[in-house]
């Protein structure tokens, strides 16, 4: 365990399957919705889900790590998996079941749509029907919101604002899963953790 600002970090091991059943069930609602989303709107989507499964459930949905970066809180694993088609490869052994396209000038944001028909039954199967509603109606407020609004609300989280340092030059600061409670749990986060070592 590290610290820093004297809050207890663990590091969870991402749930490989979770994660990749958890970004195609955003794309999925994101195209039963008709609704366009970026990078930055499935990362705030699979935060607000895995902070709220957390708070409900007393689990995450990903078990994947968040960092505090400039625009908030970011799924470390999902977030490296949705730049980079090799990171994807590599890890699971196949191409992404999603397409990315750059957005006009002078966005550099790239927008994601899912390849419904490279969705296989049995990666969904590893959500739970919580699981599932968590994500579905973590979407519906992202998309509701807005980048600005958005941006406000993951910056005023605990975890977020105990972990970001403007003066920093550092780009990425570790959160902690203890302070993604709503009332602050050091000790269940570190049950968490160990419990994603033996996932």
């Amino acid at each position: 365990m590290s610290t820093r600002h004297k809050t207890p970090i663990v590091r969870l091991v991402p749930h490989k399957g979770r994660v990749l059943a958890a970004v195609c069930a955003v794309l999925s609602k994101s195209m039963r919705d008709g609704h366009a989303v970026t990078q930055y709107d499935i990362v705030k989507t699979l935060f607000l889900a895995d902070r709220d499964h957390l708070n409900r459930f007393g689990r995450p949905i990903t078990f994947d790590n968040y960092i505090a970066m400039k625009h908030g809180p970011v799924a470390s694993f999902a977030y490296d998996l949705l730049k980079s088609s090799d990171k994807f490869a590599l890890e699971y052994g196949m191409a992404p079941p999603w397409v990315a396209n750059q957005l006009p000038p002078p966005s550099t944001a790239m927008q994601f749509t899912i390849v419904a028909d490279a969705v296989r039954q049995e990666w969904l199967e590893e959500l739970s029907d919580s699981d599932i509603e968590a994500l579905e109606e973590s979407l519906v407020i992202v998309k509701r919101l807005g980048f600005a609004q958005l941006r406000k609300l993951t910056h005023e989280d605990a975890s977020y604002e105990n972990a970001w340092d403007d003066e920093s030059d550092r780009k990425s600061f570790p959160m902690s899963l203890g302070l993604m409670f709503d009332s602050p749990d050091f000790e269940r986060a570190e049950d968490i953790a160990f419990a994603s070592e033996n996932m």
